[in-house]
């Protein structure tokens, strides 16, 4: 068995690896030996093989850990589309958590700091975290 096919059955098992984890850094490793696999089918030195393909993975996880922090920090930014929208009582489930119709399905929900249980139908939201609905009256 070759070097060349060595360097390519570790990036086929490193890609196939990768389908169970869905990080995407086992692609970024794989991109480097498959730089290790073009290296050694260029007939270069074993040890100019492992320091390219050491390289071709730094820069490949460096990328998506780039990547990655860019987009995360995109999609964890509050939700401002949701705040001011006004929500359905559904049902109280105690003194200050209720289940709202929101968006054609049920949310949890608390009342926001200082608001009281009361008997009105319509709540506006004024924050969310994460699933649940942080509600105030709409008189408030």
């Amino acid at each position: 068995m070759s070097v060349t096919t060595i360097w390519l059955l570790g990036t086929l098992g490193l890609a196939g690896l990768e389908m169970l984890t869905g990080t995407f850094y086992l692609i970024a490793i794989a991109a480097g030996l498959a730089i290790g696999a073009l290296c050694s089918a260029l007939s270069l030195p074993f040890s100019v093989q492992i320091i390219s393909a050491a390289i071709a993975a730094l820069i490949s996880v460096a990328i998506i850990k780039k990547w990655k922090q860019k987009n995360l920090a995109a999609a964890s930014a509050p939700d401002a589309d949701d705040v001011n929208q006004v929500v359905t009582l559904a049902h109280w489930i105690d003194a200050s958590r209720a289940r709202v119709n929101y968006r054609g399905s049920q949310w949890d929900a608390i009342l926001a700091e200082g608001e009281t249980q009361q008997n009105s139908e319509y709540w506006l939201i004024c924050a969310r975290h994460g699933a649940t609905l942080i509600i105030r009256s709409q008189k408030s």
